[in-house]
């Protein structure tokens, strides 16, 4: 992958001292502004931001770095205290081809880095299949499949687990399934291998239309539809998040977890 000297900056807020440091970093070292073609883009904000900005880039050579200015940043190395230095988003080994999942519904695509989640206003029904294999009847108000980056957001939220940035695996949660004598599901998250791993989900039954969300954008409204779901590495997306090892890894990622989440 040839890597042009060009970069762009994406950021609601145009007088962010942050974009000057960018800006005057890379124009000192010859890299030139192109927002239509750029090699490294810096993404300025929270996760909110980063997941509304990055849909664009999939399916394009780009080198990722976001930078946390907002209240959540799991995917962000850098914020307004440690901001990047030039040696650090040149260093290719500092990027990942991050999980992204690849959903079809009936023959339109799309693509999420957190989650697709269905939803129904009542009741629905679906059958699971993975890989192949009947899993369950699920009946209750919804689905998410949660990529591992996105476990700390709507999949939480709905009791999900947290999947660590070193672990090749997504997830499936449950949303308030309806359990009574003669019907009951897993009523638990269950844990997939990113490799190989495919999932179906059909045979949706609800009195009104079902919605398909992907990063929470809703993307088709449906009574009837077919769901394939699996998880995909685009090859030109690369993303900054260094690991150097594995400790490394949990320590930044449980001070995160700790600093977000929990307190007391």
């Amino acid at each position: 992958m040839k890597i042009n000297k060009t970069f762009n900056i994406i950021s609601k807020y145009k007088n962010d001292p942050i974009i000057q440091y960018i800006n005057e970093m890379m124009t000192k070292n010859e890299y030139k502004l192109d927002k239509k073609n750029p090699s490294y883009v810096f993404i300025l904000g929270g996760d909110g931001t980063f997941v509304s900005t990055i849909k664009k880039f999939y399916s394009k050579d780009v080198w990722i770095i976001p930078i946390n200015t907002g209240n959540v940043g799991f995917y962000s190395f850098f914020n307004k205290n440690r901001l990047p230095k030039l040696k650090d988003i040149q260093d290719k080994s500092n990027y990942i081809n991050p999980d992204v999942i690849k959903a079809k519904i009936n023959k339109k695509e799309a693509y999420a880095i957190n989650e697709i989640a269905i939803n129904g206003v009542n009741t629905i029904t679906c059958s699971i299949n993975i890989n192949g294999h009947f899993y369950e009847q699920f009946k209750g108000s919804g689905l998410i499949i949660s990529t591992k980056t996105g476990s700390t957001g709507y999949c939480k939220s709905a009791n999900g687990s947290i999947i660590f940035p070193n672990v090749d695996a997504f997830e499936i949660v449950e949303l308030f399934p309806t359990l009574h004598a003669k019907k009951t599901t897993i009523n638990s998250p269950i844990i997939l291998n990113t490799k190989n791993t495919k999932v179906k989900i059909n045979n949706f039954k609800s009195n009104n239309p079902i919605s398909f969300v992907s990063d929470g954008q809703c993307i088709a409204t449906l009574k009837e539809a077919s769901l394939d779901l699996s998880i995909i590495k685009p090859k030109g997306f690369k993303l900054f998040f260094p690991i150097r090892n594995n400790s490394q890894c949990n320590g930044d990622y449980i001070e995160k977890l700790q600093k977000t989440f929990i307190k007391g």
